[in-house]
């Protein structure tokens, strides 16, 4: 899985058998997905604490809404289909299809790795640049007296 913030591919994770694997503003395990650090103010009182589970259940890989306001499921059957839209809410799960994808805000998804949708872009696992996430300012110099 990759978690993909504005459609910048910012992480790649596994969730296997026997490693659920949770994502949120503070999960509580070291090896789940905080999502913290990539949350505006709106997104981060989103977004919950411990907000989904993503498990792999009778070979399908099954997400579980744990947040308080839930999550959007785009559901595509292949790459080019326009998507149609699920609400899960706490404590309810989908079997996501190969070219699903998670919303936990907007601009903040959960994407299959290796399946790219229309509409998420093709990117590398950082930015091409370090100038992507830096701050600008802009400076005007005084005329000295």
């Amino acid at each position: 899985m990759a978690l993909s913030v504005d459609g910048v591919r910012r992480r790649g994770f596994m969730v296997t058998v026997d490693r659920p694997v949770r994502v949120g503003k503070a999960p509580e395990d070291d090896d789940d997905i905080s999502v913290k650090p990539y949350l505006h103010a709106a997104a981060a009182n989103w977004i919950s604490p411990v907000h989904l589970k993503l498990e792999i259940r009778d070979g399908a890989l099954v997400i579980t809404d744990l947040g308080t306001n839930g999550s959007l499921v785009w559901k595509r059957p292949d790459p080019q289909a326009h998507p149609e839209t699920m609400r899960l809410y706490k404590g309810k799960s989908y079997p996501l299809g190969e070219w699903d994808t998670v919303e936990l805000y907007t601009g903040i998804e959960l994407v299959h790795a290796e399946r790219r949708p229309k509409g998420v872009d093709a990117s590398p696992d950082e930015p091409a640049s370090v100038l992507v996430d830096a701050p600008t300012v802009a400076m005007m110099q005084l005329p000295r007296k």
